[in-house]
Order: structure tokens, then C-alpha cells, then sequence
């Protein structure tokens, strides 16, 4: 299992099965743009060790003009959106190792080892610690009054805020092989959703944990276990009753969360996930940023002045589709044509995860721990 877990966390960055091992290809170099809008850094500052080491995808939970962030030496820290500063932190001493969720008056996030560890909102008081089977680096949700979590093993289950009692679990089957990396529960009018390491997505009920659907969107093919990597682990989007996801080495898809039909399917490969907007758009295998029509998956454009940069998933805010990249940099792109319109660099470290968009406003984490606010302006 030791060195299936290196290879999967290699993978996870260089993606390599047959329609990812052009990704060793090296980043194309920048090239001078034209500024053509006005973008203001308004502070950044250092959060801690994020879990850039083991692998981790930490990034920061926003609520009420508050950022919410954990580190892997066991903070959890609350932030000031507006301009950075600390407003309160709590010291778990654990090894936390996921995003925060928060909801209902509780901040709920996982360790290393297994647990669920949850908090007060307010006073910061520890409600709850529950141990589950596996590490959990999936962000978990909160909603109806419990928190939904997913271990890495692939278990899903529903704890009572109240009591911390479970109230149901599912056991997934992981593939010998996956990608290192879980994407973040997702909650919607009653259905918990999950992208699973067999190429899946799935919605379960929230109330009893009873599977609803499922329907397949990374495509698990090929002689070996390597080839047949088909993660789900990208930020899946939800809006007007319709779930968009895309998978590893598959397809990108529009799915109806009541029905569990598609809506719509292409083929299209990305370890990253969906931001929703006016249109979709999606950074590929390639780093290719693509935009499809919401309704009937087409393509309106493709940039490829970004190709092989470890492009993270882009964020939509201020009009405008921020994707960060392996070097630090921030590319603000315009939605009519996908032309690059201003750059800002974060750090020198890569931004893995989506910026948070709030607004106009997009926070930034580097997998080095900064975390770092830009406002779009005219």
C-alpha cells in the first residue's frame, strides 16, 4: 500500500495515465500581455504549513465576510475578508488536514488520523471528536443540522451536530489505484453529492444515506490500474437544480440532481473541477481553459497561452475567470473570448486549488501557506 500511496501522489501531480503523460511536457513560458483591467491587491498574509508534502488541498472556507483556514499544525484560523487581519484562532494540536466547512453555528474539518473534529463557531469550544476509518482530506459539508464527511477510504457518513452521533454511512469501493486527493462534499435540497475515486458521481439521500444515483464520468479503462485512473476529484458545481463535474481521463457533464439523468456529456479530461458562471469553465489536462455552454456542453473558446501549467480550477468574480498556476501567478481571463486581460503573482510557490471568489474579490492560497486577496476594478 506504501508504494501505491507514492505513486498515486506523483500521479496526482504530473497525471500520468495514457491521456495525461503529455503533462511532463515542460510549461510554456508567459508571454507579455495587455493589461486591460485594473486588478488591486488588497493584502496577504501567511497561513502555515497548508500540507503541500503530503499531498494535501487545503484552502480556506468563506462565510459572512469571514475566511475560514486550518493548518497541519492544528490551527484553525478566522480571518478578516476584508482586509486579512486575525480575528480569532483555535489550537486543536492535531494534524488537521482538510478545508473547513462551516454552517449552522459549527466548523467541522479532518485530521490526518482519522478524525472529525468539530468546533463552535462563536466561542471556538471543541463539540466534538469522532473517529472515522481513514485520514480525511476531503472538504466535509454541514446542513439540516450535521455534518456529512468522506473518509479517504471512501466510507460517506452523517454525524449529528448536536450529539456528534452517526446517523448513517455508505461504503464505496476504491479502486488498488486513484489519484491522491478527494473532492469536497457537496449538499443541495435534501441529496449529498460526491465524486468517487471509480470515475462515479453519486447522490445519496441526506436524511437515511440511501444512494439515489450514480452515474459514470471519469472513464476507468484500460489493461492496468494505472490506465483505468478515473478520479472524480475536482470542485463539482451546483446551481438551478443541475450538478457539473468532470473527470479524470472522461467527460465533462451536466447531470439533473433530481432525476439523475444528464443533461448533457462530452469528452473532456481534467484532475481539477467546474467553475459556473454564466458559462462553464473548465482547465483540462492541458491547462487548456475552456468555456462550454451551461445548457448544452458546447464549446465557446479554448486558451491555450497557458498550456502545461498545472492550472488549477478557475474561479468566476468581478466579470472575470481567475486560474492560478505552478509558479504562483494569477491570470485574470474575459468570458467573451477567453483573452488574458491582467496577471498578478501570489508567491513563488504553485496555487493548486480554485481561488474563492466573493464578489469581486478572490482569495488565493499557494501551497505554501499564503494567502493573498485581489479585487478586480475598472
Amino acid at each position: 500500500m506504501r508504494s501505491l500511496l507514492i505513486v498515486a501522489m506523483a500521479c496526482a501531480v504530473v497525471a500520468c495515465n495514457s491521456a495525461k503523460r503529455e503533462n511532463i511536457q515542460p510549461p510554456r513560458e508567459l508571454e507579455d500581455i495587455t493589461t486591460a483591467i485594473q486588478v488591486q491587491r488588497l493584502w496577504s498574509r501567511g497561513i502555515g504549513d497548508v500540507g503541500a508534502k503530503p499531498g494535501l488541498h487545503m484552502s480556506a472556507a468563506f462565510a459572512d465576510g469571514r475566511l475560514y483556514v486550518a493548518n497541519t499544525d492544528g490551527d484553525i484560523i478566522t480571518i478578516d475578508a476584508g482586509g486579512g487581519g486575525e480575528i480569532s484562532r483555535i489550537e486543536t494540536d492535531r494534524s488537521l488536514s482538510s478545508t473547513p466547512a462551516v454552517g449552522d453555528g459549527a466548523i467541522a474539518v479532518g485530521t490526518l488520523d482519522g478524525k472529525l473534529v468539530i468546533h463552535d463557531l462563536s466561542s471556538g469550544a471543541e463539540r466534538h471528536v469522532i473517529q472515522l476509518s481513514s485520514e480525511v482530506i476531503s472538504t466535509p459539508v454541514i446542513a439540516e443540522g450535521r455534518v456529512f464527511v468522506r473518509a479517504h477510504d471512501g466510507r460517506i457518513s452523517a454525524y449529528s451536530l448536536q450529539d456528534g452521533n452517526r446517523l448513517w454511512i455508505h461504503e464505496n469501493t476504491v479502486p488498488p489505484l486513484s489519484l491522491r486527493g478527494n473532492g469536497a462534499l457537496r449538499y443541495d435540497r435534501g441529496y449529498v453529492i460526491s465524486g468517487l475515486d471509480d470515475g462515479r458521481l453519486a447522490a445519496y439521500r441526506a436524511d437515511d444515506g440511501v444512494p439515489v444515483w450514480q452515474q459514470q464520468v471519469g472513464l476507468s479503462e484500460g489493461r492496468t490500474d494505472l490506465e483505468r485512473l478515473a478520479d472524480v476529484d475536482g470542485d463539482i458545481a451546483i446551481a438551478d437544480g443541475y450538478v457539473y463535474a468532470v473527470g479524470f481521463d472522461g467527460q465533462a457533464m451536466a447531470i439533473d440532481i433530481a432525476a439523475g439523468s444528464p443533461l448533457w456529456g462530452r469528452d473532456l479530461s481534467a484532475v481539477n473541477g467546474v467553475a459556473y458562471g454564466d458559462q462553464l469553465v473548465i482547465s483540462d489536462a492541458k491547462s487548456h481553459v475552456l468555456a462550454l455552454d451551461r445548457s448544452t456542453g458546447g464549446s465557446q473558446w479554448t486558451q491555450d497561452a497557458l498550456e502545461y501549467r498545472s492550472l488549477s480550477t478557475p474561479a468566476l468574480a468581478g466579470g472575470y475567470i481567475a486560474v492560478g498556476d505552478l509558479e504562483g501567478y494569477v491570470h485574470w481571463l474575459n468570458p467573451l473570448d477567453g483573452a488574458i486581460v491582467a496577471r498578478e503573482r501570489a508567491s513563488r510557490d504553485a496555487i493548486r486549488v480554485a481561488p474563492i471568489a466573493a464578489g469581486d474579490t478572490v482569495y488565493v492560497m499557494t501551497i505554501g501557506g499564503t494567502l493573498a486577496a485581489y479585487r478586480v476594478g475598472n
